[in-house]
């Protein structure tokens, strides 16, 4: 008697599905929101340029939205060191400003650059005094953030004019 040869089929499917997961794979991690970034930063963004400014000079702002936005105003502060009643010295920050973004309503889902001039009451120093900006940042208060955490700050420093 002779003995039926059993034939073996590949099992497509297998590598079907392989290909797939790996296809959409690629297809979630390359997929950017429509200010091109990545889905991943989720948390949105602050910046000034310089990094350095003089005394009543001006520096621009380039605010940049996370996934649900930020606050369409920010507020700037000076950071200060005090002495207190137990003789250690604390940090003590100043607020200096709020104001309104222009073009923003309500929470701002876009790209922002503008110029914002320093005031004259703002000194500095020979090494930079401390300040920073800060704006309260959707993203962050949606994932459970709470207090200070819920901002995104950047800190800048203002020299005395050159003479």
């Amino acid at each position: 008697m002779a003995k039926a040869k059993k034939v073996e089929k590949t099992n497509n499917k297998n590598l079907i599905t392989i290909v797939l997961l790996i296809v959409a794979g690629i297809v979630i991690l390359s997929y950017s929101n429509s200010t091109g970034r990545s889905v991943s930063n989720q948390y949105s963004g602050v910046k000034i340029s310089p990094d350095t400014i003089y005394e009543g000079g001006v520096f621009k702002i380039l605010l940049e939205p996370g996934k649900y936005g930020y606050e369409d105003d920010f507020e700037i502060y000076q950071v200060d060191y005090i002495t207190n009643s137990r003789g250690e010295t604390v940090r003590s920050d100043n607020f200096l400003v709020r104001q309104k973004i222009s073009g923003c309503s309500g929470v701002c889902k876009k790209d922002v650059v503008f110029n914002y001039k320093s005031m004259e009451s703002w000194k500095g120093t020979e090494e930079g005094a401390e300040y920073y900006i800060k704006v309260l940042d959707e993203s962050r208060e949606r994932a459970g953030k709470t207090g200070e955490d819920r901002y995104m700050k950047y800190s800048f420093f203002i020299k005395t004019r050159e003479k």
